[in-house]
């Protein structure tokens, strides 16, 4: 699996333009489960969640240029 935000169409580079914002919500903001080895996620900003922003579980794994826990 992979989560790429610079495929967003007004991507300009240097900062990450997708937000998953979890307002406070209890869990993660995203989980690389058992069985999702070799995925990517590159280039987000997840913030406000009351769990990990990612939390992974499977192997070689690529998280990349992400924002966590800002706002």
């Amino acid at each position: 699996m992979t989560i790429d935000g610079t495929a967003e169409s007004t991507f300009l580079g240097q900062a990450a333009l997708i937000e998953l914002k979890g307002n406070g919500l209890a869990g993660d903001g995203l989980a690389l489960a058992p069985g999702t080895d070799g995925s990517t996620i590159k280039r987000l900003d997840i913030a406000d969640f009351n769990g990990a922003g990612i939390r992974i579980q499977s192997d070689g794994n690529t998280i990349v240029g992400n924002l966590l826990g800002t706002d």
